[in-house]
């Protein structure tokens, strides 16, 4: 009954042992011997399974989504995996030093902690060392490649004692060996990486914490994860089974829970651990509940690809994950971005939500700390999410792609206005927002708002009403007052303009001045360039009179590659006039032909 819960693998497929013991049914096809042990193992992969822990009307176990995802097999046939160090030793050593330690466990042990000292001297080799199977071909004959240093490099690998970072990934470990031996072997290791192996439970995960106390980073991903309380219920109708097959053999469900449960108070916790990474571990919030206050410095939690919907069953009491700053919740299926607000009593300031379902994110309000978000891959589909992440006063990063809004809306509209909706977003979908890029979706931002309220109203800028158009914008645009403030109206009427369009059409005919034929002459705009206080030559130029101003502030940035921001004027000896509305044009600053702009910083 000790191999319930383990994990197996057979052809590169894993599972889970879900039973263990003779058959209980009557196989109609092949030979049988009725004293022979079987594994039912639960498998990873759906398809590798024949039915769901029942077999011909008997059921030996249940799978935990009801999938075909079981089968039962010898076990001789399944691999149970290997120990921590023996998965070192077949990554690390050479063939040749494998088989000379042969299956000597204690050899291979006194080999390894000789392996420090050997090492050191190794440190100092300078030879070169030759593979013979490393050939290069000349003219005349073949050369043997030299490897300058390999010894060095090869022997720091196996320097146990000073190992900081170790990655074991995809080697089969089940469990750490004997007590102490990890730590004897590897006592500086500070980040270790045990990505798809065989880890079944989380009692093995804090034997970690006895054998190295100084782990600061450590990846679990694709480990399925088991706590003592589950590992019991797997255990219970198992022991009934026995009681019930020999009487012999008398294993009651409570005797089963006194030898296999066991309280939390008697792990040990992970005092230096920041980074911990559970992908694909089947773990939930109300699993990782129970064992928070065993990481209690934990900066950065990745829960991505699990069971993260109960939301409901996470208790941050007593200060757990306070000092959390990191979390990755993607690939969970999640619908409602509410659920988070139960992550308002930290100071969370990075979150990856991405290729979930969310519809909206109206979290500013309880994430206040967020720099950076990413909600890729979700189902947000209407333009509101602009508004909501406009609220996020501290957002540096966004990642947004990939979302059914991006098929209603030009893509450039879209980073556009992503841009002017945060003032203090520095970096959108990867790639960093210039000074430049930022001037102008402010700008697009601002001339956007307008001509949405004048399709919505069907009007024009010569005939909108600005007060109607500030208490809607206020609400579709949060930040256009700001931008107003900062560039101007780009469509202000003039108060002659706003009575011709309110006074009668009759009179406007009436009343409206004729304009006089342009010609050559006052067409365009001779124009001296000068800076304040510059004794060089002024740079002359002829502009169209309907130029706008914000054309002439370019041409000038550009001819005196001015980087910082700068002031316009148009020089008069009764008093300067200020270019100060990049919107409006020369024309509506001076009626002369001849004018000096002065520039200043």
């Amino acid at each position: 009954m000790d191999k319930i819960g383990k994990r197996v693998d057979r052809g590169g497929f894993r599972g889970t042992v879900r039973y263990y013991g003779k058959l209980l049914h009557v196989p109609t096809k092949g030979k049988f011997n009725p004293l022979d042990l079987w594994v039912g193992v639960e498998w990873d992969e759906a398809s590798r399974g024949t039915h769901s822990g029942s077999v011909e009307g008997v059921e030996y176990f249940s799978t935990f989504d009801g999938a075909e995802r079981a089968t039962l097999t010898k076990e001789k046939l399944l691999d149970f995996g290997v120990d921590f160090v023996s998965a070192w030793v077949r990554r690390y050593l050479t063939n040749a030093e494998i088989e000379e330690l042969g299956s000597d466990r204690e050899q291979l042990l006194q080999y390894l902690f000789e392996l420090a000292g050997h090492a050191e001297r190794a440190m100092t080799d300078k030879s070169i060392e030759f593979d013979e199977n490393a050939l290069i071909r000349t003219s005349k004959r073949f050369k043997k490649i030299e490897f300058l240093g390999f010894n060095r490099i090869w022997n720091s690998i196996k320097d146990l004692k000073r190992m900081s970072l170790l990655s074991l990934s995809d080697q089969g470990i089940s469990g750490f060996g004997a007590k102490g031996e990890i730590r004897s072997l590897f006592p500086a290791l500070k980040e270790l990486s045990l990505e798809r192996n065989m880890i079944g439970n989380w009692n093995e995960v804090f034997r970690l914490s006895i054998e190295c106390p100084n782990l600061e980073i450590l990846v679990l991903n694709d480990n399925i994860l088991l706590t003592d309380n589950q590992l019991t219920e797997m255990k219970q109708p198992f022991a009934k089974k026995i009681q019930h097959d020999e009487a012999n053999d008398k294993i009651s469900s409570e005797k089963a829970q006194e030898n296999h449960e066991k309280s939390t108070e008697d792990y040990v916790p992970f005092e230096n651990l920041r980074h911990l990474s559970l992908k694909s571990t089947r773990t939930s919030w109300s699993t990782l509940s129970g064992l928070l206050h065993l990481f209690p410095v934990l900066e950065e939690l990745v829960m991505s690809n699990n069971c993260c919907a109960d939301f409901d069953q996470l208790k941050l009491e007593n200060s757990a994950l306070k000092n959390l700053k990191r979390l990755d919740i993607s690939e969970n299926e999640l619908r409602d971005p509410q659920g988070l607000a139960c992550f308002s009593v930290l100071k969370l300031e990075k979150l990856n939500a991405s290729n979930n379902n969310f519809e909206n994110f109206p979290l500013s309000g309880v994430l206040r700390n967020l720099t950076h978000i990413n909600i890729s891959n979700n189902r947000v589909s209407s333009s509101e999410i602009m508004s909501e992440l406009s609220r996020f006063e501290a957002l540096n990063s966004l990642r947004f792609t990939d979302n059914p809004l991006f098929n209603i809306l030009d893509k450039k509209h879209l980073r556009c206005i992503e841009i002017a909706s945060c003032k203090t977003l520095k970096k959108l979908n990867g790639s960093e927002i210039s000074r430049e890029e930022r001037r102008d979706s402010e700008i697009y931002y601002l001339k956007n708002a307008f001509h949405e309220f004048f399709k919505l109203t069907n009007t024009t800028m010569h005939t909108y009403d600005y007060p109607q158009f500030e208490v809607w914008a206020l609400k579709e645009f949060p930040l256009i007052g700001y931008y107003i403030s900062k560039f101007g109206n780009p469509y202000e009427i003039e108060e002659r303009n706003y009575l011709d369009a309110i006074r009668p059409e009759s009179e406007v005919k009436k009343s409206a001045p004729v304009p006089a034929p342009l010609t050559e002459k006052n067409r365009f705009i001779n124009v001296k360039i000068q800076k304040v206080g510059q004794v060089t030559p002024p740079i002359r130029k002829k502009f169209p009179r309907s130029i706008d101003v914000g054309f002439v502030r370019n041409f000038i940035k550009m001819s005196y590659k001015i980087q910082q921001n700068f002031k316009l004027c148009i020089f008069d000896p009764v008093g300067s006039i200020p270019l100060d509305n990049n919107f409006k044009k020369l024309e509506d600053y001076t009626d002369d032909n001849d004018i000096q702009i002065n520039w200043s910083e």
